[in-house]
């Protein structure tokens, strides 16, 4: 029996989990610069701290991935309730500057209380990309594995910059619900990160 199917739908799933993660660091970052800031400016200005993040959210996303599989496959509810605790570590690691380990741990802590919420946002988004598919299999010939994933990639490069809009304010008002944190303190938060005084 050839494991290729296998290792190629591990690898898709983890590149999509990957892309994910850094577009929601991508978008905190955007989030975190100025409104004053031109878009073009926006962009270069997130560019350099995205790539200090790049390693950070790559090594909590292969533990991400590592124990949302393990879970799944032992009792399949674990891993999915651990994906969902861990749904913000890339924006606890883009604005509070943790480490891998230490994301994922506050990740959970913050979901504390939003488990729920953060689940219905996530399955929302995820019904929406398979909305793209199935509307794509109607008009393309979907009738192979490889064309299917590539339907499938091409769903979720399109679905996830929205997602990633979302998650960036369910981490801000989860943070909003365990501690002082308003609008002032990501100000400050942001002057930290990009050495500028905000407007």
């Amino acid at each position: 029996m050839s494991t290729e199917p296998l290792i190629s739908t591990v690898l898709l799933s983890f590149g999509n989990i990957l892309y994910s993660f850094i577009l929601f660091a991508y978008v905190t970052l955007l989030v975190l610069i100025p409104e004053d800031t031109a878009n073009k400016d926006r962009r270069r200005k997130a560019r350099r701290p995205l790539l200090r993040l790049f390693i950070p959210v790559v090594i909590a996303t292969v533990l991400f991935f590592l124990i949302f599989g393990g879970g799944t496959l032992l009792f399949i509810i674990p891993g999915i309730i651990a994906f969902v605790f861990f749904l913000l570590f890339s924006h606890v690691i883009t604005i509070e500057n943790k480490t891998p380990y230490e994301a994922l741990k506050r990740s959970a802590v913050l979901i504390k209380g939003s488990f729920f919420k953060a689940a219905g946002l996530f399955l929302i988004f995820l019904g929406a990309q398979a909305l793209v598919v199935v509307t794509a299999g109607f008009y393309l010939p979907l009738d192979t594995l490889y064309l299917n994933a590539a339907a499938g990639a091409a769903a979720h490069i399109l679905i996830v910059p929205f997602q990633a809009g979302v998650m960036t304010l369910l981490y801000m008002e989860s943070r909003a619900d365990h501690e002082a944190f308003d609008i002032n303190v990501l100000r400050y938060e942001a002057e930290k990160m990009f050495r500028t005084k905000s407007a």
